[in-house]
């Protein structure tokens, strides 16, 4: 079985059908991996940053020995904070993505203000990416949750280069299971489609399974149903992303559902997150009973 996450392929996520469309076609892993720095690294920048700023926002890193096998020792901060010019303005920001003390990890960006730093960003769990383009920055951030939360919900926050702490807007997010099989092949494009069938049935992965158990039934005490996670409305549309065909040969789309669709019977939790901003959720539908729409 060919893995998306091992082939490093990343899903397209289209906002042409969001009021906040990227201009761009951006990339969002499913599975995603920390932000891979390339930036350079000045200590003494980071020092001098940390003498003021320590206390201020990170004083849990003040142990001395390595616990649960999470370095919160002054080098272990050191080692969480980066360097980069993210509105190539010549004057570099501070990054920092690692450990927030409580439960999960942290994104904070500060910006440098004549001779000292304003925190102008901060948000939950891991950075998987910056996109940059003319005029726009675009921060990728995967939050897989904690406990018994079983999906990642998937936000793109822009900003322009002023960097000012209003100026950073979310402008999409989604979710998904962290057991979704993953597709074996991408569209080069997303198609954009409707259903046609009442109640059509998203799926975990691409097979008919209407009666096994899973975990998520356990943890919520849902009637075992399979692997379908929820259930669409007649005319329900969205974007198509990836296929797959099973052996029997029936065509499989791994699809991102639009945001303002009434989804029924779904199996996805953190409903914390997905009441505060318009969801999309992804999942395996057959493609028999599909409309394709410009």
């Amino acid at each position: 079985m060919k893995v998306l996450s091992t082939l490093s392929i990343l899903f397209i996520t289209i906002q042409s059908l969001a009021q906040n469309a990227l201009p761009i076609a951006s990339s969002f892993p499913v599975l995603p991996k920390e932000y891979k720095w390339t930036s350079k690294s000045d200590q003494q920048k980071i020092l001098s940053f940390l003498k003021t700023e320590k206390e201020k926002y990170y004083s849990y890193f003040n142990k001395t020995s390595i616990e649960y096998g999470i370095d919160f020792t002054m080098n272990g901060l050191i080692q969480s904070l980066h360097l980069i010019d993210l509105n190539k303005d010549g004057i570099d920001e501070i990054v920092f993505t690692g450990q927030s003390g409580e439960e999960g990890n942290r994104v904070d960006i500060f910006k440098k203000e004549k001779n000292s730093y304003t925190k102008i960003f901060s948000e939950r769990q891991n950075l998987t990416d910056i996109i940059t383009t003319q005029d726009q920055l675009y921060l990728f951030i995967s939050d897989p949750g904690c406990c018994a939360e079983y999906s990642t919900i998937q936000k793109i926050y822009t900003t322009d280069f002023n960097l000012s702490i209003s100026s950073f807007q979310q402008t999409y997010q989604s979710q998904i299971i962290n057991q979704t099989k993953l597709p074996s092949s991408l569209f080069k494009t997303p198609i954009p489609f409707k259903v046609t069938l009442e109640a059509y049935k998203v799926r975990l992965e691409p097979a008919f399974d209407d009666s096994s158990k899973k975990d998520y039934d356990d943890m919520n005490e849902f009637k075992p149903s399979g692997n379908i996670i929820a259930k669409l409305p007649n005319y329900t549309i969205g974007n198509a992303l990836g296929y797959m065909t099973d052996p029997s040969g029936t065509k499989w789309w791994f699809v991102e559902i639009d945001e303002k669709a009434r989804l029924r019977n779904v199996k996805y939790d953190r409903t914390d997150q997905t009441k505060k901003y318009p969801t999309r959720r992804k999942g395996w539908i057959n493609s028999k009973y599909i409309e394709k729409i410009n």
